[in-house]
């Protein structure tokens, strides 16, 4: 899908979905206002709090430009790592903004 000239892409949801089966995986839908999508598997297990992380930080990606991946994601990667759930949930985030 082309967006037209002089309209830039936003970011309209983040989206955490279960898919259970054999195991259960999270995946993390990207929406634009654009109708472009992006759908990644978020690593760790549903029990670790990916879901709940990931509907906790989208605020902070609405509205924003998915192509500039770096600026939005550089956030997660300077924690100390007690933010566990959290730095999952961005790297899902940023995977399907890839």
């Amino acid at each position: 899908m082309r967006v037209a000239d002089n309209h830039k892409a936003r970011i309209a949801d983040i989206k955490a979905m279960l898919l259970k089966g054999l195991l259960t995986n999270t995946f993390v839908k990207v929406e634009t206002d654009s109708g472009v999508y992006g759908i990644t598997e978020a690593y760790g297990s549903p029990g670790s709090g990916i879901v709940e992380a990931i509907h906790a930080v989208k605020e902070f990606f609405i509205g924003k430009d998915p192509i500039q991946i770096e600026r939005l994601c550089r956030v997660y990667r300077y924690t100390n790592g007690s933010a566990h759930h959290q730095q999952r949930a961005y790297s899902g985030i940023e995977m399907a903004l890839s």
